[in-house]
């Protein structure tokens, strides 16, 4: 294989979203760059395979993988200067909960590529982490709109983002969506934490605590203490609201 066909076949193992992929995906991107050193989309996405692992909670060496993806992002900058990875940057920042930064480089990657879903996606995460919930939906939105088909995490942030703006029974079909679409997924886990909180603030407590068995179903280990040190939320008012409305759903 050349090293584009690496390259492709690393976004196709990224695409996978499950633990066994992030690994694949990596091992891909490494083989593009051993065999192009001067591919700076290759170290890009490499970086991102990095972040999966803090996303998708592969990790507990958090700082450590950080510092590889930003050594990643810097490579990719040193080899293509004039194409900066603005949305892996902005991805950087909003785990490091700089989501100041992480908004200027989301927008930055739009500018970018206005007509790309996916920037638009990476503007709706950051905004909706830095509380901007009003323009994440409009993000959101448009990323759906762009997008060749309707991908399911994209629906996700959607629905959060609703849950924000306190639009909780819109949230709630989304939420279902996802689950419906990919049941044994860490999307679908994310979406019956979402359902756990929109229910509750719905006054919707039966439906809260039945969301809030299949958070537990499927993660056992899940805990307030955990997911409070965990989450990607900024510290603040939405944060403390889900934390709440976990809480009185019956999670521990």
């Amino acid at each position: 294989l050349n090293a584009y066909e690496h390259y492709l076949k690393g976004l196709y193992y990224h695409l996978g979203r499950r633990p066994e992929d992030v690994k694949r995906a990596r091992q891909s991107f490494e083989e593009a760059v051993h065999i192009d050193p001067n591919f700076g989309r290759a170290y890009t996405w490499m970086a991102n395979t990095y972040l999966d692992e803090i996303d998708l909670r592969l990790t507990t060496q958090r700082e450590q993988v950080l510092e590889k993806a930003e050594q990643a992002v810097s490579r990719a900058l040193a080899v293509d200067p004039d194409y900066p990875p603005y949305g892996t940057m902005s991805r950087i920042s909003r785990l490091k909960k700089d989501m100041e930064n992480a908004i200027v480089y989301g927008r930055k990657a739009v500018q970018q590529a206005p007509n790309d879903s996916g920037r638009h996606y990476m503007l709706c995460l950051a905004l909706e982490r830095g509380e901007q919930f009003e323009e994440a939906v409009e993000s959101c939105e448009t990323a759906l709109r762009l997008a060749p088909f309707r991908p399911v995490n994209y629906v996700l942030e959607l629905a959060w983002s609703l849950v924000g703006k306190t639009q909780y029974d819109t949230s709630i079909p989304l939420f279902k969506e996802v689950i419906d679409r990919s049941p044994q997924s860490f999307y679908a886990y994310l979406a019956y934490k979402g359902l756990t909180a929109a229910y509750e603030l719905s006054d919707r407590h039966v439906d809260a605590n039945l969301a809030a068995q299949n958070v537990m179903r499927m993660n056992p280990n899940f805990s307030l203490e955990n997911e409070s040190r965990l989450s990607p939320a900024k510290e603040g008012p939405f944060k403390q609201r889900m934390m709440n409305a976990y809480r009185d759903a019956g999670l521990k």
